[in-house]
């Protein structure tokens, strides 16, 4: 019987992508180059042994399609690896949602997405949905992102399967947490602009929540290609209340290359501390880019123990990944914590 439950989620995963190709066919929708992908995800870990240990964490199925202007993204995996599987039950991930973008003038545009998500690793089956909407105008713009992921999700095949953005730093997880945040800017000259942001996010099932409410200045030389950011802000929750400040500077070496790095700050509650952050994009001619995100602290007067929302960065990770605009891979990329000492391979292949 948890044979039959182990295939029939396979099958079921296979049968939603190639419905996803007759439907397309059917009503006028067109499959997105590039896709669908193949995707892998594997875990290098410490062991007794002089070898690290490796675990294929998920192997599944992706597609994007059109369909009235709007894209559409459907996807599925499967765990191996996890006991439940191993067992013979079910463990998989679903995801479905989509994307658009709209503009309505030569001043103003509009572009939202938004994913949902079924998981069971052999506990129950949990629904996650996270998603982004932002809107512009000549001088204002509005960026709002939202989610709900309960604890226990695995992250890693939701982000495969159609979330390619995710607003932790290398090394955090998202799971157990619901939030919303939201910035306002507005123009004030052709090099500066002013923002607001408020945001506010909860550990699902817990007493403990967060709210931040800040301000940030931009300033834009012409013709530099360089931009720098102050965030002062104040977040509190309970009794804990913290001063949070970010010195940001980006630099645009072409339209496909750059870095950004920021300097943040977090005081209060009787501790300091201090990290930097940084991303990194590069072209690699016409067949791949590369993306590199790393986290570390510099300042620490001593070991944290508060609460998880208001945890700072006070150990080191970095992400690396490469996007093949060729050839039969899509894309492959490595996360590393210096916390966990995992290292975490994905892989994407056209076919």
């Amino acid at each position: 019987m948890k044979d039959s439950k182990k295939w029939t989620t396979a099958a079921l995963l296979v049968i939603a992508i190639l419905l996803g190709s007759s439907v397309a066919n059917a009503a006028q929708v067109t499959v997105v180059e590039g896709t669908p992908v193949f995707f892998g995800g594997l875990s290098l870990f410490p062991s007794d042994d002089s070898l690290p240990g490796l675990k294929l964490d998920w192997l599944g199925l992706a597609s994007d399609l059109e369909w009235r202007g709007a894209t559409l993204k459907l996807g599925g995996a499967v765990s191996p690896s996890s006991p439940a599987f191993l067992e013979g039950s079910a463990a998989y991930t679903f995801g479905f949602g989509g994307e658009m973008a709209r503009v309505f003038s030569l001043m103003a545009a509009a572009e939202g997405s938004v994913m949902a998500y079924l998981q069971d690793l052999g506990t129950g089956p949990m629904a996650a949905v996270v998603g982004e909407a932002t809107g512009s105008t000549a001088r204002i713009g509005l960026k709002a992102d939202f989610g709900a992921i309960p604890s226990g999700f695995d992250t890693r095949p939701a982000r495969l399967i159609g979330q390619d953005s995710w607003v932790e730093d290398p090394g955090r997880d998202l799971a157990g947490k619901g939030w919303i945040d939201v910035v306002g800017a507005l123009q004030s000259s052709r090099t500066r602009a002013d923002s607001w942001r408020i945001g506010y996010m909860r550990e699902l099932g817990e007493p403990d929540w967060r709210s931040d409410i800040g301000y940030i200045a931009r300033y834009s030389p012409e013709g530099l290609g360089v931009s720098i950011r102050f965030y002062s802000g104040l977040a509190f929750g309970g009794p804990r209340v913290m001063l949070l400040s970010k010195l940001t500077f980006r630099a645009d070496v072409t339209d496909r290359s750059g870095a950004e790095i920021d300097l943040v700050v977090q005081g209060g509650s009787g501790s300091e501390h201090a990290w930097i952050s940084g991303t990194g994009w590069l072209s690699l001619g016409e067949r791949a880019d590369l993306k590199l995100k790393v986290c570390a602290p510099i300042m620490s007067e001593q070991n944290y123990d508060g609460p998880e929302l208001f945890r700072p960065i006070d150990w080191a990770a970095f992400a690396v990944g490469l996007d093949f605009n060729e050839g039969f891979i899509s894309s492959l990329s490595a996360r590393y914590d210096l916390r966990t000492k995992v290292v975490g391979l994905e892989l994407a292949s056209r076919f």
